[in-house]
């Protein structure tokens, strides 16, 4: 049996760092709040998922083992039967993150974590303009040298302690046009406060890949 490791040693660690991987996702999934996706396969059926996890070329996730033609009734749908699922990020057209029902209570956001923001994103410069209302965080990021230079409203918006995490996406053909976007895609926005708001620095992925973005007032 010694032998035998040793002479197939890249296949024993191959196989024990999938084994790794998997135990990592599945305990990270288990522990993570819970947070819905609308996810749609490249062939065009759509399926609901929790806790999308996105590591280099795959997605981890709790998903629907439903799927549905038309994205109203995936949306409608509330699911059953949920399995812990790997897919290749090639075989995904879009990652959908849903609004949470769950509101953020008030007073717990420092106002000066709000406001206005002139933000770098990879090359890209802009505005970033977040918001509080009903107990609620809002937001809205605007390029005006991207696409249509339009104001797109963010989704998911939520501040905890010092770190901030935002969705941007283009999901519908409605939006898409409004945008003037080439394709749909979904960068999910991860972020932390410094200097008493006054700067916010962090990362975004998207399709499994990270770029830097940064904030300040």
């Amino acid at each position: 049996m010694k032998q035998w490791i040793i002479k197939n040693r890249k296949a024993v660690i191959i196989i024990s760092a999938i084994f790794l991987f998997l135990l990592t996702s599945f305990l990270t999934l288990l522990i993570l709040p819970h947070r819905d996706a609308l996810v749609q396969l490249r062939e065009g059926s759509y399926f609901k998922a929790r806790n999308v996890l996105v590591a280099g070329p795959v997605a981890v996730m709790l998903a629907d083992t439903e799927r549905f033609k038309y994205r109203k009734k995936a949306l409608g749908h509330v699911p059953s039967d949920m399995t812990l699922s790997i897919f290749s990020l090639k075989n995904l057209r879009l990652i959908e993150f849903l609004e949470t029902r769950e509101d953020t209570p008030p007073g717990v956001i420092p106002s000066y974590y709000l406001g206005s923001y002139k933000i770098i994103a990879a090359a890209h410069r802009g505005y970033l303009k977040l918001w509080m209302r009903n107990g609620r965080v809002y937001g809205s990021i605007r390029f005006p040298n991207w696409a249509r230079g339009v104001t797109e409203y963010l989704k998911s918006v939520s501040i905890t302690g010092e770190n901030i995490r935002f969705v941007r996406s283009i999901t519908t053909s409605k939006e898409q046009r409004r945008v003037g976007a080439s394709a749909y895609f979904t960068q999910v926005y991860y972020g932390k406060y410094y200097i008493k708001g006054r700067k916010i620095k962090g990362y975004y992925t998207r399709n499994g890949h990270r770029g830097l973005w940064e904030a300040v007032k």
